[in-house]
């Protein structure tokens, strides 16, 4: 698993959503093993600290090959949309930025460009990319 210690602050934020997301992850509980081995994966979570190595000891570990590979698209589209420079937000403004993001499966970034890529405000291209 390629992790940088830039990445930490967001696997570890998208390992967190998946946890209140989905009951099943990191793994399908389909049956008694399966949901004790999901339970295991939980509780070492939960003693994992915020070091790279953890980070990654524990999703070499834990997840599937599918949440890996999720994980693994997850960190490079925030690589792909860390900003040039810091932006100022007040609290309750990224709280409820978080909240809209989370709840479209986006991230931050990508929702906000989502919802003001609009046709009238590209400014000159065409749908084309012209």
């Amino acid at each position: 698993m390629k992790i940088k210690k830039s990445d930490v602050a967001m696997a570890v934020q998208w390992i967190e959503v998946q946890i209140a997301r989905e009951d099943s992850f990191p793994f399908d509980q389909t049956n008694e093993k399966a949901a004790k081995k999901n339970l295991k994966a939980l509780k070492d979570w939960r003693k994992c600290t915020s070091s790279v190595q953890d980070i990654r000891e524990w999703a070499d570990e834990w997840l599937t090959a599918d949440n890996k590979k999720r994980f693994q698209e997850a960190i490079v589209a925030a690589r792909s949309y860390k900003a040039d420079s810091p932006i100022n937000l007040t609290k309750d403004a990224l709280k409820c930025l978080e909240q809209a993001a989370e709840a479209a499966e986006l991230s931050p970034s990508e929702l906000i460009i989502a919802h003001f890529s609009l046709p009238a405000l590209d400014s000159g291209s065409t749908e084309s990319g012209e």
